[in-house]
């Protein structure tokens, strides 16, 4: 995951996708929130208001891109990039 001042990047594997019975070809967007919110959570990232989520599945796993502006974050949250 890499956070930046505006959104996320994450990317899910095929084989972490597969452990949660999901594919990268037949991944919905009704799926994919579980799974984003999760690794939110888990990584101590509050859940932005009004996430904006753009999706791009490859042979080896799924990208996602989110965003949100950057008023709607708290003025006392502060984001690091973080490499995995």
């Amino acid at each position: 995951m890499n956070i930046f001042s505006q959104g996320a990047a994450l990317f899910f594997t095929r084989k972490e996708l597969a452990a949660a019975h999901l594919t990268p070809e037949t991944l919905t967007e009704h799926e994919a929130l579980p799974l984003i919110f999760h690794t939110l959570r888990q990584a101590g990232h509050p859940i932005p208001p009004r996430l904006e989520i753009r999706c791009f599945p490859e042979p080896h796993g799924v990208l996602f891109f989110l965003r949100t502006r950057m008023e709607d974050l708290p003025s006392d949250c502060y984001l690091s990039v973080t490499f995995s």
